[in-house]
């Protein structure tokens, strides 16, 4: 149990470290991280002290040598596990694959895997932990299907220039539904169309033109540093939704684009008004 740190007094002469250790010295001692050994002072009796070590000015809390000795022991037991290192923990097995420890346990078990074993990791911490070739076959097992050249939604976007909202609806009359497979890129599963859904999307028509100088509202919103809301409650006038224009924007898609001068009166708005606060909270 780890005591109540005493008040430091400046001015009070306290004395010698003699063969009392600070945290960085034992840390640098026993090649341990400052996170392993905080959290091992939590398990075991001390009472650090306010002791002057040779060459500071100020003295800083140190730890008896039975503290030390403690500390030793278990470090030893700590190092004696191997490193993690090409592996992962279950814990970041389970992240990477999107699922839960539990079917990591029960898939391990299944595909008769080496069981996960203790292992350090980077910041010397301890967990069970997987290699990475089994790491590589629960992911095959997880999702047998190679992304080959089915494309996702993201995908089809770039290769059709249509909206990612226009290509669910449109494979979604036809029927077409999108199916778990493992990325070519990371490895990682995702939603992926076959690759006869491209010609049946068809390339977007390219009259419309791209926006140029034109702006969206979020584009506007941002340079303006306002609400989406403060925004698009001015761009409904009619007068200004008259003049806005289907454009296309930098993904390629089809979005609203509003000319320069609306972007100029929208900031006339509110540079006028940040002066009115202003002038209020000056008053």
């Amino acid at each position: 149990m780890t005591h109540p740190q005493l008040r430091y007094e400046p001015g009070r002469t306290y004395p010698p470290a003699g063969d009392w250790l600070t945290i960085s010295e034992m840390t640098r001692r026993l090649s341990v991280g400052k996170d392993w050994m905080r959290l091992r002072l939590k398990t075991i009796p001390h009472q650090p002290e306010w002791r002057q070590s040779p060459g500071h000015t100020r003295a800083s809390h140190h730890y008896s040598p039975e503290c030390f000795a403690k500390l030793r022991r278990q470090a030893q037991t700590h190092l004696r596990h191997p490193n993690i290192g090409q592996g992962l923990s279950i814990l970041e097995a389970a992240e990477e694959l999107g699922c839960t420890d539990q079917w990591l346990f029960s898939a391990i078990k299944r595909l008769k895997l080496e069981p996960p074993k203790v292992r350090r990791k980077p910041n010397n911490r301890l967990a069970l932990s997987i290699t990475r070739e089994a790491f590589q076959r629960l992911r095959n097992y997880q999702v047998p299907l190679p992304q080959q050249d089915w494309r996702n939604v993201t995908q089809l976007m770039h290769e059709t220039g249509w909206s990612h909202r226009t290509i669910i609806a449109r494979l979604k009359r036809r029927g077409y539904k999108p199916s778990r497979r493992r990325s070519s890129v990371c490895g990682r599963p995702a939603l992926y169309f076959p690759p006869e859904v491209v010609p049946i999307l068809g390339v977007k028509p390219r009259h419309i033109p791209p926006g140029g100088d034109w702006m969206t509202a979020e584009r506007m919103a941002g340079l303006l540093e306002r609400h989406n809301r403060w925004l698009k409650s001015r761009l409904t006038h009619p007068c200004i939704f008259a003049a806005s224009q289907l454009r296309l924007d930098d993904f390629n898609s089809i979005r609203r684009h509003y000319p320069p001068w609306v972007f100029r009166k929208m900031k006339a708005e509110s540079d006028s008004s940040v002066r009115l606060t202003s002038r209020q909270r000056a008053s």
